[in-house]
């Protein structure tokens, strides 16, 4: 353990699972069942959340890119704007295009967020 370079603080779980198999170690999981309660964050602290969450495993991913990541990488670029395009035409093809019209700020802010 001296000789390896240390995982980062906040990488993946993967990176510790890969360790653990080149050493010919495991992980194992129990089967208890654990609860977690979710309580909202409310708008502004949801988005922070998502935001610092894309964050952090974009950084992990950045540390070994590949072409299909930069590709990936570019259409986060396009693909709110054609999710947007699709959403628009279900919409209005079923008659909600005066109440698609005002939602259309925070449709782009969940798409892009």
């Amino acid at each position: 353990m001296k000789d390896e370079a240390p995982i980062p603080l906040g990488a993946l779980d993967v990176l510790h699972q890969r360790v653990l198999l080149e050493r010919g170690e495991a992980l194992m999981a129990d089967d208890r069942i654990r609860i977690a309660h979710d309580q909202s964050l409310g708008f502004r602290g949801t988005t922070a959340a998502h935001y610092h969450a894309g964050r952090t495993v974009t950084g992990a991913r950045r540390q070994e890119m590949a072409s299909a990541d930069w590709l990936r990488f570019g259409g986060a670029f396009v693909v709110p704007i054609l999710r947007f395009g699709r959403i628009v035409a279900l919409g209005s093809a079923r008659g909600y295009l005066p109440k698609l019209i005002p939602a259309v700020p925070g449709i782009m802010w969940l798409l892009y967020s």
